[in-house]
């Protein structure tokens, strides 16, 4: 919550949220970090609910809390059963090689999640059959470091994101996001951290772009709350 001005909808774990229930691959339960959880919260829920999955969505300045949750899954007096970890985002897509020399348990996602999740979902503990999922880090049985080459989404299978939080995110007068492109056609600046969205924009189409603003008009009406929505489009224009 320090990192921003206001709470806002976290687009990526909402995203994946929905698009794994829209296709009927797993039970998702979110946790957002900005509306008061801390590491502690995610640990206790993770020995209550005992999942086969925990994906992290990692932002800039969040290594430590990173570090800090994954000593605890990772400690047997803490969680007896670690689930497997698949951690996404912009650090650990950068970071990978440091991540993972020091947690050799881990997935990172280094593309899109959609498509890694559902097939690491898929395929469970199994690691050997890893290198099938696409757009992924990890190292294999033998340590040695595994890149599998990405598959991006079609803009017209995503579904618009899961609203688990709006209610909480409202009553901390926060604010939702939106995003209807992905990725850059430049794809050049030096300054940008997010070559792991891939250098192709791409759109979703205007009738899903539609459905989404419709979803939003509902959420505003049933919250009594004045439409405000931020842009998240790394190429707007």
């Amino acid at each position: 919550s320090d990192m921003y001005p206001a709470a806002r909808l976290t687009l990526g774990i909402s995203y994946l949220a929905s698009y794994l229930r829209q296709h009927h691959v797993a039970r998702v339960e979110l946790m957002d970090c900005q509306l008061g959880a801390n590491v502690a919260d995610v640990v206790e829920q993770v020995r209550r609910t005992h999942p086969d999955i925990l994906g992290v969505s990692v932002n800039f300045g969040q290594f430590d809390l990173m570090e800090q949750l994954l000593d605890s899954i990772y400690d047997p007096t803490q969680v007896s059963e670690p689930p497997i970890v698949i951690l996404g985002n912009i650090l650990p897509a950068m970071c990978f090689r440091e991540i993972l020399k020091v947690y050799p348990k881990v997935v990172i996602c280094r593309k899109e999640g959609e498509l890694a999740l559902a097939d690491l979902i898929k395929y469970g503990r199994d690691r050997s059959r890893w290198g099938q999922v696409p757009g992924i880090y990890y190292c294999n049985e033998q340590g040695r470091l595994i890149t599998t080459p990405p598959r991006y989404l079609p803009m017209e299978d995503l579904p618009p994101p899961a609203l688990d939080t709006v209610a909480e995110l409202f009553d901390r007068d926060g604010v939702i996001t939106a995003e209807f492109s992905r990725g850059c056609q430049y794809n050049q600046c030096s300054f940008c951290p997010r070559s792991h969205k891939g250098g192709q924009w791409r759109t979703v189409p205007v009738a899903s772009m539609l459905q989404q603003w419709e979803v939003f008009a509902q959420v505003f009406q049933h919250f009594r709350r004045i439409p405000h929505v931020f842009l998240a489009d790394e190429d707007f224009v």
